[in-house]
């Protein structure tokens, strides 16, 4: 889960339903699980009862496998206003995901092999002796090779 908040997007692929909310203009929206392989639905309705009525054509939004929702026509601006039912994710399962994913899967291995080792010294954040002393990677923070590779997959925040 803490490598899934840091790449700043859902891992695993399952349908999901979001909504947005639309401001006046604005015809591109960021579905937070990418990649994307399937979208069921979307809809536009400032009054969010989302009937048979307010379902947008598939050939007036295009999806990129980027998770970049464009829509052709302005949509009803508000809050909550467009309802969006995708399937997107990195992979369904642990197994696919460590296939598709495997410098991440190595990744986190490593990280977690380290907080394990470092388990008891929670908190500890510099040791002294009589030969000198040393101060210890913080608990919190990734290693710095982990995080680069986390890096080349983390979507960044969109305005």
């Amino acid at each position: 889960v803490q490598a899934e908040g840091f790449l700043n997007r859902f891992t695993q692929a399952t349908a999901r339903t979001t909504q947005f909310d639309v401001m006046r203009g604005q015809l591109e929206f960021w579905l937070p699980a990418f990649p994307v392989s399937a979208v069921a639905s979307v809809y536009s309705d400032s009054l969010r009862e989302f009937g048979a009525e307010t379902l947008v054509d598939s050939a007036d939004y295009y999806v990129a496998t980027t998770g970049l929702l464009t829509m052709e026509a302005m949509p009803s601006p508000g809050r909550g206003a467009l309802k969006v039912t995708y399937t997107g994710g990195m992979a369904a399962t642990a197994a696919a995901f460590v296939t598709a994913y495997p410098d991440i899967a190595e990744a986190v291995d490593e990280q977690v092999s380290f907080l394990w080792q470092r388990r008891k010294a929670v908190g500890l954040s510099s040791v002294s002796e009589a030969n000198g002393s040393i101060s210890v990677v913080d608990m919190g923070a990734w290693l710095p090779d982990v995080k680069a590779i986390l890096m080349q997959h983390r979507r960044y925040a969109h305005a």
